[in-house]
């Protein structure tokens, strides 16, 4: 009896112990991993999935971390990371398109292109256009680069340019672009971005060629909203020097988001449309195929 005694106190006293914590960490990449709280060093965490296996993770890596219930580690989703966080419909966020880590991108059905990652912290793309009927060396060419200057906790800074070039037949050409600065709030998975740039064009003929900088800096607003494992809210709008907000475009869509493909469906419309009776917004949609680790 004493026996039995004895051992129902011990299988109390481990049965009192306290449960290992469970958490929900969310990572740089966008990834959510939850399972249960093993051990940490002051590089490291280590956690127990709940599928099954310890997960060693560098804290570097972690953006939060939260303690949840026994509950909500059976209902947490294992959200895919959103791989397209570089970029919303056409203008960059801040956060750095990793070294070896790129994607394909296809807007409007006509103008493909390709960024990849030469750095941690710089990267850079390449573009034309594929419109039917059209020469290629009349197509519209697309370079870009970004320079991610400042990326840690919730905010990241970056510089770039963009170019777009074409030729008009064989002795004339011009192009356009701008350079820019963009912050950025947030992470992966939700954040908002403000820009700034200076734009430039330039027109040559007959070898010769002159070039003009805008007088006053154009602006842009950005942002996205993850709401659920597959789905983000999106919006781009450009507030352009000497045009009335009326008549800047504006946009609101959503992003559906896989392992490594994603795609945006957006309206773009000006406010003067609603003013007008227009309510039917110019459609935009775009791909984007992610590459890498």
């Amino acid at each position: 009896m004493k026996r039995v005694f004895f051992l129902l106190i011990i299988m109390t006293i481990l049965w009192a112990q306290e449960e290992p914590a469970r958490l929900r960490v969310t990572l740089q990449d966008g990834s959510v991993i939850v399972g249960r709280f093993v051990s940490e060093t002051a590089e490291v965490l280590i956690m127990e999935s709940t599928y099954g296996g310890q997960i060693t993770i560098p804290l570097t890596d972690i953006v939060k971390r939260e303690t949840i219930t026994g509950a909500e580690v059976t209902a947490a989703p294992a959200w895919p990371p959103d791989r397209n966080y570089s970029r919303y419909l056409w203008s960059p966020t801040a956060f750095a398109l990793r070294a070896k880590h790129g994607y394909c991108n296809d807007a409007c059905l006509f103008l493909p292109s390709f960024a990849w990652g030469i750095t941690d912290n710089f990267s850079v793309l390449g573009g034309i256009t594929l419109i039917p009927g059209v020469r290629i060396g009349d197509q519209l060419l697309q370079l870009a680069g970004k320079l991610t200057l400042i990326e840690r906790d919730r905010l990241a800074v970056a510089a770039g340019i963009q170019y777009f070039g074409m030729s008009i037949g064989d002795e004339f050409d011009v192009g356009f672009g701008f350079v820019f600065g963009t912050a950025t709030i947030g992470d992966h998975n939700s954040h908002y971005s403000g820009s700034i740039g200076y734009g430039f064009a330039r027109a040559g003929a007959d070898g010769e060629s002159a070039s003009t900088w805008m007088d006053r800096p154009l602006l842009t607003l950005s942002g996205i909203r993850r709401i659920s494992k597959n789905l983000s809210i999106i919006t781009e709008n450009w507030l352009i020097p000497e045009v009335e907000i009326s008549d800047s475009p504006l946009s609101l869509g959503i992003r559906f988001i896989g392992d490594r493909l994603s795609v945006n469906l957006a309206g773009i419309f000006l406010l003067s449309m609603f003013q007008e009776g227009l309510v039917i917004p110019f459609p935009w949609i775009d791909f984007s195929f992610h590459l890498g680790r």
